[in-house]
């Protein structure tokens, strides 16, 4: 170190230099010795920088016992310190002044027509006004229409009498309804046939002729049936369509012969027919020979076909009052007249 400090060679330092005092001439101030970026120049002596001037020269040569430096005033850029802590939230400031009134803004497009409102209530009856001057005589108006007939006058006078007129011409005489052709719903032919009542009342009808062998002509058909009357309904007395019967012929004499009935429904009460829980209807057929005849029941309700023994109906097979035909006939083909014995109740 003294051979160094002997020889009197120049150091030049970059940087700052650590643990060295300067000491600055009292003619200089520190702001006179300190520049941005600039070279500085001392001498170190005793661990003290002396002489110290800007540029690369001290203000006066450095004595023997002193070594000249130099360095910048900038040194180079140390680490990146450690992010410090964040800081406590600082007290809300004050609500500051309302400001101005902003200008008006311009008027926006015009929006879409609103739905119609309900009609507003009826306003109270205005006061009466002025009656107006009498307007111009209007034209003249069609002709009304013709009022009614009024009220039949009294009879007048008898007039004299006329002269007798010339007598007219005879008529053709005309042709006989009774005999001519008819026929049924189901074109059954027949011939029309008179009938007078005993009150006087007259009635046609179409007349089928029965069957060659039928030995009871009257009730072939639906139309023609053979009318038994009311009969009530009372679940007891039981109805017979047989040889006991004298009004009433109980054969089937070929496969094309029918029998048909009919007779009214009746009951003491109109709600019903039968007594609650009881049947409608029920009948049973016995035939010679067996099972050589079978029967129909048809109402206004129900109807049942092609029967050979007995059946039974329940409530509501029938209304009141109402017709209940019962039709017979044979049982596919059959080769001689075929007796039966028909049993019903209501």
């Amino acid at each position: 170190m003294r051979r160094l400090l002997g020889s009197r060679r120049r150091i030049v330092a970059v940087g700052a230099v650590a643990a060295v005092a300067i000491a600055v001439a009292a003619s200089y101030g520190y702001a006179a010795v300190t520049a941005p970026n600039q070279m500085y120049t001392g001498c170190l002596q005793a661990g003290t920088v002396v002489d110290l001037a800007i540029g690369a020269t001290p203000t006066k040569p450095c004595p023997n016992n002193a070594v000249q430096i130099s360095w910048n005033q900038t040194g180079p850029a140390g680490a990146t310190g450690l992010t410090g802590e964040t800081g406590a939230t600082g007290a809300a400031g004050d609500t500051g002044a309302t400001g101005p009134q902003g200008l008006k803004g311009d008027t926006g497009a015009t929006g879409p027509q609103g739905l119609k409102g309900d009609t507003g209530a009826t306003g109270p009856q205005g006061p009466k006004g002025d009656t107006g001057a009498t307007g111009p005589q209007g034209p003249k108006g069609d002709t009304g229409a013709t009022g009614p007939q009024g009220p039949k006058g009294g009879t007048g006078a008898t007039g004299p009498q006329g002269v007798p007129g010339t007598d007219g011409q005879d008529g053709k005489d005309g042709t006989s309804l009774v005999g001519s052709a008819c026929a049924l719903p189901d074109n059954t032919p027949g011939t029309v046939q008179m009938s007078v009542a005993a009150d006087g009342a007259i009635s046609f009808n179409c007349h089928i002729t029965p069957p060659v062998g039928d030995p009871d002509p009257t009730g072939n058909t639906q139309a023609t049936a053979m009318n038994m009357g009311s009969w009530d309904c009372d679940n007891f007395n039981p109805y017979a369509l047989n040889s006991n019967n004298p009004s009433i012929t109980p054969v089937i004499a070929n496969s094309a012969d029918n029998d048909w009935y009919v007779f009214t429904a009746t009951i003491g009460s109109p709600q019903q027919i039968c007594l609650a829980g009881q049947t409608d209807f029920a009948s049973s057929i016995f035939a010679q020979p067996h099972l050589s005849v079978a029967y129909d029941v048809i109402t206004n309700r129900s109807s049942i076909f092609n029967q050979t023994g007995s059946f039974s109906a329940p409530s509501g097979f029938y209304d009141y009052n109402t017709l209940v035909y019962i039709h017979l006939y044979a049982n596919g083909s059959i080769d001689s007249p075929a007796t039966y014995d028909f049993f019903f109740n209501l």
